[in-house]
């Protein structure tokens, strides 16, 4: 900053002493004008201020004063559709309209009684509180200041009030025939039907107040009034609230006064007035204004005035206006001087534009991308060397040739057009050419490029020409391409991995029911061989062939079956690699649930299958459905367990338009809505012992045959997992034939 001022102090001093005096003559005069601006604007944003917060005020004021309306008719509709008098919910309803609006003091109700009926009016209400009730007096100042009321022919006592006042509870029963200014608000509430307000007072809480009041008619209210027609409901409004609550963020002066001109009750004393400023400035100006509020009801004028302050001006304005002044005088001495430098700098500038196109072209010719410049012709205006090599051209023939003559480019992309060069240039927006985009030559492509064709801007912003950067990809996407196929091998490996550690985790879990289902054929086996040792032991003579060929005909048989169902436990769990073949569900689910066979009957399941007789064929590796086909089984009879006998799972095959569907039901309990989410999620399990992986696997057996598993619950109850695979052939009629046992 100080060097700054330094230099612009330096150069006023190097002009002449004439322009110096031109300079600070026109500073002068042009700070007078800024001002005399200056304060013709301020004033006018003063005014506007005020204007603005004088409104604000008022249209805050009125809305209370509408809720002040609101809340009185609420009360006296309240009062008009009761015909028996219930103190507590009077009291209830009251609270509950007084709680949103702070500058309602308290609701009450006056009962005007003459006074021949006082002491019946007394002894009622006596009886109504449970306590004695008098009609009180209250006079400031003295010692003594509640005093009983004095004969008279008139009382109107408050008989109720909502909140209650404990610091002063005699005001139960304080007449208002006692004030002088609320005895005429009396009188007129009496007379009129409408709502009338009270002039100003200090209420005996010592807060600047006044009334708003309605009488109401009692002919058909049961109360402990006997022969009054008429009542009061009251509202005590604090002015100071009323009044602060608008100007609490503002610095405006506020008086808030009647607008009748009762003669009684005259303007001269304002209700409430709020603090002004203190301050007071003669050359500053003040600003007045007088606001009528439309309330009938409540008939105020707002009198509203502010004394600026000099903390209100923006004086940041005025100062950084001498401050433009003062730089424009000083921007046009330094001008002066700025002209004789112009020539000299305009021929270093020229110089250093020279240097700086050898350099690009240098750069342009040492980077490993393709760069061509054309017209709006599309004609080749620069062509860099690694551009020459990739299009195997001669830069001087390629040189004011069409683009379109050399070569074209060829993208996958629908929404470009043929002719990129021309598009970026109609569009005057940069092309970038995608994936897979070719440049050709003659129908015959040269080289897999990536990079984009942007517009060339003139000085005046018009499109010029365009600039093509380009890049051989070929071999960085052969490399792609290589380490793309490994990892999908990787991929695949790994799923018949895991795949692999599925099946060997379910025969763990299976243990049990295998060694039964082979146990079966063995104990068949030593008992046919004892009874053939038995039947040799007997005399040679008495030996029935026929017997001993059936004997050793069933160990054969079941030396047979012992076989099949190792051979078939020998399949499902050896690592192998995946065979894809046509393939019935009807078999795999026959074959599964020949496997599942002991676990089905430990466990009390049935099971009801409807195969489709004529079932199309899928193309999918034996063992891997078999294992989806298990999996799901072994988790429909773990979700029906917890019913005995009643547990029941239902197989269902069929087709839909080219997809074949295995559907396994069960009656259980469902899956939560919870778990929908995170079922097929791998590690999620609601077992105790589980892995979290079964439908996780088959999941991603389903989807690599080209199909699909998914699970919903059951309207009636219970879960569905629907298994969906592609139909081997859609012009062949090769169908599985095989239906298995539905008890097996």
């Amino acid at each position: 900053m100080r060097r700054k001022l330094r230099r612009m102090v330096l150069t006023l001093y190097r002009l002449p002493s004439r322009w110096r005096m031109v300079a600070f003559l026109s500073w002068l005069v042009g700070g007078l004008l800024v001002g005399v601006v200056y304060g013709y604007w301020q004033w006018q944003a003063w005014e506007e201020r005020f204007n603005k917060e004088s409104e604000l005020i008022a249209s805050h004021i009125e809305i209370q004063l509408r809720q002040n309306e609101h809340v009185l008719n609420s009360i006296v509709g309240l009062f008009q559709s009761l015909r028996v008098i219930d103190l507590e919910d009077i009291r209830q309803y009251a609270a509950h309209l007084l709680k949103p609006h702070p500058q309602l003091q308290s609701f009450e109700f006056v009962s005007p009684v003459p006074y021949q009926l006082r002491p019946q009016f007394e002894m009622s209400w006596s009886i109504l509180y449970q306590q004695p009730f008098h009609i009180r007096e209250f006079h400031f100042g003295e010692k003594q200041p509640w005093r009983i009321a004095p004969d008279r022919a008139l009382y109107a006592p408050i008989v109720f009030r909502e909140p209650p006042e404990k610091q002063y509870p005699f005001i139960i029963g304080l007449d208002l025939l006692q004030h002088p200014i609320l005895q005429r608000t009396v009188a007129r509430a009496l007379r009129h039907p409408n709502p009338v307000t009270s002039g100003g007072f200090v209420s005996i809480q010592g807060r600047y107040s006044y009334m708003l009041m309605q009488a109401i008619s009692t002919d058909n209210i049961i109360h402990p009034i006997q022969g009054a027609e008429q009542a009061i409901v009251v509202l005590l409004v604090d002015s100071r609230k009323l009044i602060e609550s608008s100007t609490r963020k503002s610095n405006l002066g506020v008086t808030l006064t009647m607008r009748h001109t009762d003669s009684k009750e005259s303007m001269v004393h304002p209700l409430y007035q709020s603090k002004a400023t203190e301050y007071s400035y003669t050359w500053l100006p003040q600003f007045q204004k007088t606001l009528g509020l439309p309330s009938e009801s409540q008939p105020f004028v707002l009198d509203v005035s502010w004394q600026t302050r000099w903390q209100h001006a923006q004086w940041t304005y005025l100062l950084f206006g001498w401050a433009v002044v003062w730089a424009a005088c000083f921007f046009l001495m330094r001008g002066i001087l700025q002209k004789q430098r112009t020539l000299r700098q305009q021929q270093q500038a020229e110089a250093s534009l020279r240097r700086q196109r050898e350099l690009a072209k240098v750069t342009l010719e040492a980077i490993g991308d393709g760069v061509i410049t054309f017209n709006r012709q599309q004609q080749v205006e620069y062509i860099n060397p690694i551009a020459c090599q990739l299009l195997q051209l001669d830069e001087g023939k390629a040189l004011d040739k069409l683009l379109q003559e050399l070569f074209t480019i060829r993208t996958q992309s629908n929404a470009l057009p043929d002719n990129l060069f021309a598009y970026c240039l109609q569009e005057a927006k940069a092309i970038e050419f995608g994936e897979n985009a070719r440049l050709q030559r003659q129908g015959q492509t040269l080289l897999h490029v990536e990079g984009m064709i942007s517009p060339l801007f003139s000085n005046e912003k018009r499109v010029r020409g365009g600039v093509l950067t380009f890049r051989n990809i070929g071999p960085v996407r052969q490399r792609a391409m290589e380490a793309l196929a490994a990892s999908e091998q990787r991929i695949r490996e790994h799923e018949v991995q895991l795949a692999h550690v599925g099946r060997l985790h379910t025969m763990g879990e299976m243990a049990s029911g295998i060694a039964h289902e082979i146990n079966q054929p063995l104990s068949a086996i030593l008992s046919y061989s004892q009874a053939c040792l038995r039947l040799l032991d007997e005399p040679e003579e008495d030996i029935e062939i026929n017997q001993l060929q059936r004997a050793m005909q069933a160990i054969a048989n079941q030396a047979q079956r012992a076989g099949s169902i190792i051979h078939r436990l020998r399949q499902f769990i050896t690592r192998r690699p995946v065979k894809i073949q046509a393939i019935s569900l009807n078999q795999i689910v026959g074959d599964v649930l020949e496997l599942a066979d002991h676990e089905l009957q430990r466990k009390q399941v049935k099971v009801q299958c409807h195969l489709a007789p004529d079932l199309p064929l899928v193309m999918a590796d034996s063992i891997q459905l078999e294992q989806i086909a298990l999996n799901l089984l072994r988790n429909g009879m773990d979700a029906v367990e917890f019913m005995g006998h009643l547990g029941e799972l239902t197989l269902h095959t069929s087709t839909d338009n080219d997809m074949v569907r295995l559907s396994i039901s069960d009656n259980g309990k469902g899956i939560a809505k919870g778990d929908f989410e995170k079922l097929f999620q791998p590690f999620f399990t609601n077992k105790a012992s589980g892995m979290g992986l079964g439908l996780t696997i088959c999941q991603t057996i389903a989807q690599s045959f080209g199909g699909s598993l998914k699970a919903q619950n059951l309207p009636h109850g219970g879960a569905n997992f629907i298994l969906s695979l592609p139909i081997a052939s859609m012009n062949q009629n090769n169908y599985g034939h095989h239906t298995p046992h539905p008890n097996p």
